[in-house]
């Protein structure tokens, strides 16, 4: 009922004002076209040309373009049919819906991708574009465009190629990676080098640090094997006082007495030599009140020397010795008596000389003693020896006197020579 031919716009055709030969085209589906006898396919060149491939190759041949049907777009396949004298009766046309067909395309692209793909037949330039937003377009890939991929596949009976187009600069994109990889180069060489600087510096400070406690350990024992070396002589000099101190016959108290101030007079020295981390000790220091007994009535004159450790020692208890004998024995035994304690340095001579001198006047006539205590002994043998000299002890009418004459680098050290 209501069965008529239609041309491919879906007018109808009149039989009998045909004057060509035509193919009719039955559809199957969907329903409400299965009154329609036949399309006249005809009226498309590109459906005509599909069929008459289809005839002549015994084969399945799918048209050279996208067929648009009611605003969808589909890709047609003509099937040969043949009866039974192989006389080619017709065709059976498949419609595939191309947004359905190439679903998985368009599905498993990331929704932000940045590139379009192409599908096309035997004939590149007629391709169906699938854009960006899911749209399918009829359209070429623009001559020159990068391929990010291509692959190929049958489709009834013909190729098919599905191209996947960039639309975006890659060789800025090129450029802006690369540069970023090298960026991170050379941060990452950076690092490197900061740590392997910051290696090399600890291992340096470490190294400086090892040798600065190696010396430091180095000169602790010079100043241990100093200090033994020094201890030792100090302690030989404290015996000497006390053993030469003691006289047959002298009372204990008055013994005491005598070496309490002879080990005084030691350790006032010590104490000098200690503040100045035993380099040096000024003469003039040791004829002060604070070292030297009755320093008050002693007239002193003479440069100021920097004396050698050992020369201070000596000097120390040398004019203790002298001023205590003055104030048993000599000038300062009375309130008449004067005492003048004198030192010069002789330039003039090839090697420069120091000499000391020590007169007494006004005080009683005095005698050489009975007997060599440590006073004797130090003045004539141990302070001449101690700096290299010689020693004189004069027993005048007149009063004591005594001389000291040493080389000069006995007594002070090159820096402590006066320029004048």
């Amino acid at each position: 009922e209501n069965a008529r031919l239609v041309e491919a716009n879906t007018h109808s055709i009149d039989p009998a004002a045909i004057d060509h030969p035509i193919f009719p085209l039955l559809d199957l589906v969907p329903a409400n076209k299965q009154q329609i006898l036949g399309i006249d396919a005809t009226a498309d060149s590109v459906r005509l040309s599909a069929i008459i491939r289809a005839r002549d190759r015994h084969a399945v041949q799918v048209a050279g373009s996208v067929i648009s049907m009611s605003g969808i777009d589909f890709l047609v396949l003509y099937a040969p049919i043949y009866d039974a004298d192989e006389k080619f009766s017709g065709v059976l046309e498949f419609d595939y819906d191309l947004k359905k067909l190439l679903h998985n395309v368009v599905t498993t692209t990331k929704a932000d991708r940045d590139f379009d793909v192409y599908v096309s037949g035997d004939h590149a330039a007629h391709a169906l574009g699938i854009a960006l937003d899911g749209s399918f377009v009829n359209a070429s890939p623009l001559e020159g465009t990068s391929l990010v991929a291509r692959k190929t596949a049958d489709f009834g009976g013909h190729r098919l190629d599905v191209r996947y187009v960039f639309h975006r600069d890659l060789q800025k994109e090129s450029w802006l990676r690369g540069f970023r990889f090298m960026f991170g180069g050379f941060l990452l060489t950076a690092c490197m080098t900061s740590m392997l600087a910051f290696a090399a510096s600890r291992a340096s400070n470490l190294a400086q640090e090892v040798d600065s406690r190696r010396a430091a350990e180095e000169r602790l024992k010079g100043l241990i094997h100093e200090l033994n070396h020094r201890v030792r002589n100090i302690m030989a000099v404290a015996q000497s006082i006390v053993r030469l101190s003691f006289t047959p016959g002298q009372d204990l108290a008055d013994v005491k007495l005598v070496c309490e101030g002879r080990l005084q007079a030691l350790s006032s020295a010590m104490t000098l030599l200690t503040d100045s981390d035993w380099t040096s000790v000024s003469l003039r220091s040791l004829t002060s009140g604070a070292h030297l007994p009755f320093a008050d009535r002693i007239l002193v004159e003479g440069p100021d020397l920097a004396l050698k450790p050992k020369a201070a020692q000596t000097f120390a208890l040398l004019l203790y010795e002298l001023a205590v004998n003055a104030a048993k024995h000599g000038a300062l035994s009375n309130v008449t008596g004067q005492v003048s304690l004198k030192w010069a340095l002789d330039m003039s001579a090839a090697e420069p000389m120091f000499r000391l001198s020590w007169s007494e006047h006004g005080g009683p006539p005095v005698l050489p003693p009975a007997r060599r205590g440590f006073g004797e002994l130090l003045v004539r043998r141990i302070a001449p020896r101690d700096v290299a000299g010689r020693g004189r002890v004069s027993y005048d009418a007149d009063g004591f006197s005594y001389e000291l004459e040493a080389p000069l680098h006995e007594i002070v050290g090159a820096e402590g020579i006066p320029k004048n």
